[in-house]
């Protein structure tokens, strides 16, 4: 049962580190790895076009199978949003204290655009130097998502991309993951403005659903995920008399969850539908339409699991998954350069000689290894860097006390 009176449970005490929530992250950011490299080799699997196929029968099998969840990257990107929305709202909720959202507001800025930056950087020049092959590997792989990852060659254009069109406006023509960025500023900063409006007036959570559904009635759904997200605190109210009960409500949200979360992405077809997908019996263009809240409410519900369950709890909490989660950010915006240069390069060489699938695994393989080893670089030198700066600018230029946490 529900009991709205319930008070804040241990694991949302102020101070505590909930490294889980970057497990689910690092799992997440991982997953979209996986969709795009497979999008790029085998996009039959999320297409469903035959003509396309390079093992048609487990292809084909996957696409019309219910566990597409697991490669749709739609779906882990919305995790990305709710935990932005959850994370960033959490010390507020606890604690009410205005400074730390005049910190966290300043802050957001330098803070994504210092790695969006690097990486644009790294595109460019990649594409400059003619070291991106993956429109001569996509002749081969079929894929038409792969073949049109380009950029334009005039510097002009990328220097309006690099200082003002990616961040502010969504452009990822020259990484294509980048038009996130520019929802994770807009959605941390209308989070933070409606926390500051709220946060000293009572039933706030119902100025939270207003905002929402106009946020979903406006198709707004990459903002509304954070809404959602910020939903999430107040998970401890959910109460269950029996350890039992709370079993069950968890492997029910895990599989409802999941099944919203597969509900495919279409917009790498050459004609959008799910006909064919074991969602064909949602095909409907209200339904289709919206398949992005279906997504982000797959996403919130299966945050919303691992935060009522211990168990999964500790398993997210495994070295390996908080490893991912630590270099996140950064895997997530270096693989598909990775992708696009010494993956698509190597493919071009073995695929004449080890014909089409077991290239596929020696070049897999290798390229996790490569963008996890550049993704840890970069966390160092790049992600954390951006950390302190955001830090400095805000405390230095911003802040009206000399020492501010």
């Amino acid at each position: 049962m529900i009991n709205s009176q319930a008070n804040v449970p241990n694991e949302l005490e102020k101070g505590k580190r909930l490294g889980y929530l970057e497990g689910i992250r690092g799992v997440a950011a991982f997953m979209v790895v996986i969709h795009h490299y497979l999008l790029a080799f085998y996009p039959t699997q999320a297409s469903g076009e035959i003509k396309n196929a390079h093992f048609a029968p487990l292809e084909l099998w996957y696409y019309h199978s219910p566990f597409i969840f697991l490669t749709n990257g739609q779906f882990f990107v919305y995790i990305f949003f709710a935990l932005s929305g959850y994370v960033l709202s959490k010390k507020y909720f606890l604690e009410k204290e205005i400074a730390y959202l005049n910190s966290a507001f300043i802050r957001r800025l330098p803070r994504l655009y210092i790695p969006m930056a690097f990486s644009l950087v790294i595109a460019f020049l990649l594409m400059k130097l003619t070291l991106d092959f993956n429109i001569e590997a996509s002749t081969i792989t079929k894929s038409i998502w792969f073949a049109a990852l380009k950029g334009d060659h005039s510097v002009f254009k990328f220097i309006e991309s690099l200082l003002i069109k990616t961040m502010f406006f969504k452009d990822n023509s020259y990484n294509t993951v980048l038009w996130t960025i520019s929802a994770e500023f807009y959605g941390s900063l209308l989070l933070f403005s409606a926390l500051a409006l709220t946060g000293k007036i009572r039933n706030s959570f119902w100025v939270f659903i207003t905002i929402l559904i106009l946020l979903l009635i406006s198709e707004n759904f990459e903002y509304a995920a954070f809404i959602l997200g910020y939903m999430l605190n107040y998970n401890y109210v959910i109460k269950f008399k029996q350890p039992v009960y709370r079993k069950f409500f968890v492997v029910f949200i895990i599989i409802l969850g999941l099944f919203l979360g597969g509900f495919p992405h279409i917009y790498y077809k050459d004609t959008p539908t799910i006909v064919g997908t074991f969602y064909q019996f949602l095909n409907y263009n209200f339904i289709i339409k919206r398949g992005a809240f279906i997504n982000e409410t797959g996403a919130f519900l299966i945050i919303l699991a691992v935060l009522q369950s211990d168990k999964l709890q500790v398993f997210f909490s495994n070295r390996i998954f908080d490893f991912l989660g630590a270099v996140s950010f950064s895997m997530y915006l270096i693989h598909v350069l990775v992708l696009q240069s010494f993956s698509s390069f190597l493919f071009l060489k073995l695929q004449a000689s080890f014909g089409y699938n077991i290239s596929f695994l020696f070049v897999f393989f290798p390229s996790v290894a490569l963008i996890l080893l550049l993704s840890y670089v970069m966390t160092i030198y790049v992600d954390k860097k951006s950390l302190n700066i955001a830090h400095f600018v805000y405390k230095n230029y911003f802040s009206y006390q000399k020492r501010d946490s």
